[in-house]
């Protein structure tokens, strides 16, 4: 699991952590959004792996403060979105494994509660490809739908509606939602 490094506190991602045969291993996360990597990264502190247009990521291994165990450290994703940028971080977690159990615990704040950004705002987004190869983004963002390729934002389209965004998910996104679902997000405009 993961958590935000903006002040928050708790595990509010889950990413995983793949071993091969020969030891080495991957961060593979598929759920982070529109700066969530392409492929998988290489579990190695400080390697630089280029992602999107102008997008660079890494991962740095950190000390957690205050830990009597200097070995329980954290792992941060960080990206920039050019060299001369600085680095932001996405979210930091732990190679400590997780049962099914935890999952479900965890997963019940993230689901359920109004403090939990995934409960109250609306974010979808589909990677762009050209040729079997990954080009660029489109992201809905509560009414704005942005396109990013070549590592430049555009902002195509702000919904006014509620049936327009409706319309965007299902047009753009090939989402069609049922009734029960169109329900759950109304009002979040």
């Amino acid at each position: 699991m993961a958590s935000r490094r903006d002040g928050r506190v708790g595990e509010e991602h889950s990413v995983n952590i793949v071993t091969l045969s020969d030891q080495t291993q991957y961060l593979a996360d598929v759920g982070y959004g529109g700066n969530g990597p392409k492929v998988p990264l290489p579990l190695i502190s400080g390697s630089v792996v280029h992602n999107l247009g102008t997008q660079d990521l890494r991962l740095v291994r950190e000390t957690t403060m205050g830990l009597s165990d200097r070995q329980q450290g954290r792992w941060t994703y960080q990206f920039r979105n050019a060299e001369d940028q600085a680095w932001a971080i996405g979210y930091s977690f732990t190679d400590i494994e997780f049962t099914l159990k935890d999952f479900e615990v965890m997963n019940f704040f993230t689901s359920r509660s109004p403090d939990s950004f995934l409960t109250t705002k609306i974010l979808v987004v589909k990677f762009l490809q050209e040729d079997g190869k990954i080009t660029g983004k489109v992201i809905m963002d509560q009414e704005q739908v942005k396109k990013n390729t070549e590592g430049k934002n555009t902002l195509p389209q702000t919904c006014q509606t509620e049936e327009e965004r409706v319309q965007v998910l299902e047009n753009l996104f090939k989402l069609k939602l049922p009734e029960e679902e169109k329900n759950g997000i109304r009002g979040r405009i």
